[in-house]
């Protein structure tokens, strides 16, 4: 399986173990059941999910691309991207998970949860889906129940450095 880091490599990608691909997810449920009000899968707790750090603070994204290329059968069913400003947290305090602002990470939705596709680039813009969540320094991908994504592609403008790690 690939590893989160391969997201931002910069070439596209020749297969799929140079994306990121997760183990089937042991909380996925048995039996699958939409909701008949977003179309999506009901999965609680069923999510894989990482956090990339980008390379300077961003005002903000004007546009997110999220790639499934060469992910036919195993794309994951939909995705969810939250955005943080907390550009000296601890890595302690960006992986928790509890859903309690730890440390000064507080995740907000940057791209509500959507469908995604076989093997294609899907574009996200702040004119269709993406939320205005002011500066950025982190992303939370969460993709759901799991699946495999080859590229994340985040678009903004840079207003300050990162600190050094």
């Amino acid at each position: 399986y690939g590893e989160p880091r391969n997201l931002l490599r910069f070439e596209r990608g020749t297969n799929m173990g140079e994306g990121w691909e997760t183990a089937r997810n042991p909380r996925r449920p048995a039996v699958i059941v939409k909701n008949p009000e977003t179309g999506l899968v009901d999965m609680p707790g069923a999510r894989d999910w990482c956090v990339l750090r980008l390379c300077a603070i961003a005002s903000g994204i004007g546009e997110l691309r999220i790639d499934t290329q060469h992910f036919k059968g195993n794309f994951p069913e939909s995705v969810l991207v939250e955005a943080c400003l907390a550009p000296t947290a601890t890595s302690r305090a960006l992986l928790d998970d509890s859903g309690k602002s730890s440390d000064g990470v507080e995740w907000k939705e940057l791209l509500p949860r959507v469908c995604l596709g076989p093997d294609r680039e899907h574009v996200f813009t702040v004119d269709s889906q993406l939320r205005d969540v002011g500066r950025i320094s982190h992303l939370r991908v969460s993709i759901y129940p799991d699946g495999g994504i080859m590229r994340i592609r985040a678009f903004g403008k840079a207003v300050e450095p990162m600190p050094a790690q």
